[in-house]
């Protein structure tokens, strides 16, 4: 009777010790995948902060580089409109030497009081030429003389001057819009001839004695 008794609580000692083995190793095994997990997830987590900071990197790397090229392309256009300002004075300066050239060298100068050849300004007793004329870098002025002193009448604008082989020849043009030449006369330099035009072709046909000009004896 002893030995059929002990047969059972034996049995079911066993029994407990199995069981409490498994409770154990559900225990470890939930143990170990909640460590799996928490790995995971910090690995999950560094991840994303290493996109952060190579998202933040790119994005500082795209500013510095955007920067840069405005900073590039304020400097380039800077740089060329300074460019454009020296151009355009160096230009400037061009056209003032060419103008000064022109006047010095090229152009021509006519020194000196000049009258028109036909007499018929009458102020009071004094009988004077129709036209006294003065020459100016750019126009022809005519006048009368009053009191010994020239007196401005009117002005006509001078196109072109040039030096000739024999003297000048000027191209002046009236404020109605007229065109006409004076030029040194063949073998006398003190003798202006008038042509009412610009063209030498037609010259023979528009001369003038009276409104031609000879040069006034001091």
């Amino acid at each position: 009777m002893k030995r059929k008794n002990i047969l059972p609580i034996v049995l079911a000692t066993m029994m407990l010790t199995a069981c409490a083995g498994n409770v154990d190793g559900t225990e470890n095994a939930n143990t170990e995948a909640s460590v799996v997990q928490e790995a995971v997830a910090e690995k999950t987590t560094s991840e994303i902060k290493n996109d952060d900071s190579v998202a933040e990197k790119s994005e500082a790397a795209d500013a510095a580089t955007s920067a840069d090229t405005q900073e590039s392309a304020s400097l380039a256009s800077s740089a060329g409109s300074e460019a454009s300002t020296a151009a355009s004075s160096a230009k400037t300066d061009a056209k003032t030497d060419a103008k000064t050239d022109s006047k010095s060298n090229g152009a021509a100068v006519v020194d000196g009081t000049w009258q028109t050849a036909s007499i018929g300004y009458i102020d009071g007793d004094d009988m004077q030429p129709n036209w006294y004329v003065v020459f100016t870098g750019s126009t022809v002025d005519y006048g009368h003389k009053k009191n010994g002193e020239f007196v401005l009448a009117h002005s006509d604008k001078i196109s072109s001057s040039e030096k000739t082989s024999n003297g000048v020849k000027i191209q002046a043009q009236t404020s109605d819009g007229a065109q006409y030449t004076l030029k040194t006369a063949e073998g006398d330099a003190d003798t202006l001839e008038y042509y009412s035009t610009w063209e030498e072709s037609s010259f023979a046909d528009s001369y003038s004695g009276s409104s031609s000009l000879c040069k006034c004896v001091e």
